[in-house]
């Protein structure tokens, strides 16, 4: 008797509740590359931590954080999104000349993107994050982040 099995379609992308997948983008004009998870809790309403590393030529950093995604559209083969999060971030300055430290700050972001349905299980993400990096000094940084990757889901 031939075994059945359910391969993944675009029906099985749009009552997905299980999301991951890898991101590589710029962080500030710095190299970025994340990698997140999410769970969706209605086909529009989703949860997502991340962790992200940026690589530059004055400091790299580390970055942690929770999300809340809205999906208006989960029938669209290109489903546009919006996102809000916080988190945290470390910042390791490259200095020789200073004596510099390593700083640890709260963050605040919102985002929009784009997922878009490619084949089975994989899906192409677009995304821009604006954050608000809350540091303890006089003013508090704003830094914009551009990323594409691949994501499956389950």
């Amino acid at each position: 008797q031939p075994l059945a099995i359910n391969e993944p379609n675009f029906e099985t992308f749009t009552h997905r509740k299980w999301e991951a997948g890898a991101l590589a983008g710029s962080f500030g004009g710095n190299d970025a590359l994340t990698v997140y998870g999410g769970y969706h809790f209605t086909r529009n309403l989703s949860a997502e931590i991340a962790y992200s590393e940026s690589f530059g030529t004055i400091s790299d950093g580390r970055a942690a954080s929770v999300s809340l995604v809205h999906q208006a559209f989960p029938d669209w083969r290109y489903s546009p999104f919006v996102t809000i999060g916080a988190g945290a971030r470390k910042t390791s300055p490259k200095s020789n000349l200073v004596s510099t430290e390593t700083r640890t700050d709260s963050t605040a972001n919102v985002g929009a993107g784009v997922r878009i349905y490619l084949t089975h299980r994989l899906l192409l993400r677009l995304q821009y994050k604006n954050y608000a990096v809350l540091t303890d000094r006089d003013d508090d940084e704003e830094v914009e982040e551009w990323t594409i990757g691949i994501s499956a889901f389950y």
